[in-house]
């Protein structure tokens, strides 16, 4: 049950939806997921947390990405800085979902510990079970760290790119005049 909530706070977070005639925006699935985070349920926890957190900066650099890109037509750039843009943005949409994922398998790892703490204290093997639950769920807190020094790498190098992405989104959010 606490994965549907983590795999519907994920979708909210991703997308508007309408229910009952009325428009959820992408906030009203950040302040469920926050909830979530809040509540007394063992997931989502921090690991599914960090991995969220993962996904969004990456949108934001994909946001800032796709900017680019039509300022970049709009300025008739070179077919290779579009073509360059075309590229890390498709990488940078990648990551979103593979951190996104990241944070249902942490939540399903969790539970597999949570789950391995419920055998019976007589069980022959509780002890290697509980081991194994607690190795496998280190694996997916170093897999995300692996992405995102990963992410980085793919970022960095267009770091002037982003900075004057968001430069100009700032710009237009702050004084749209």
């Amino acid at each position: 049950e606490s994965q549907l909530l983590e795999l519907k706070l994920l979708e909210l977070l991703a997308s508007h939806r309408t229910r009952g005639g009325q428009t959820e925006s992408w906030s009203d699935g950040s302040q469920n997921l926050c909830d979530a985070l809040a509540s007394e349920a063992p997931v989502p926890g921090g690991g599914s947390a960090s991995a969220v957190m993962a996904a969004m900066g990456s949108a934001l650099v994909l946001k800032v990405l796709r900017i680019q890109m039509k300022k970049s037509v709009k300025a008739n750039a070179g077919p290779e800085i579009q073509e360059k843009l075309n590229v890390v943005a498709r990488e940078a949409e990648n990551f979103v979902g593979w951190f996104l994922d990241l944070a249902r398998k942490d939540s399903q790892a969790y539970e597999s510990v949570v789950t391995a703490y419920k055998t019976d204290k007589t069980h022959a093997n509780r002890a290697e079970i509980i081991k194994l639950a607690m190795e496998n769920a280190a694996l997916v807190p170093l897999e995300l760290f692996r992405q995102v020094l990963e992410f980085v790498r793919l970022a960095y190098p267009q770091k002037k790119i982003i900075s004057a992405g968001i430069a100009m989104f700032n710009k237009l959010t702050i004084n749209p005049l």
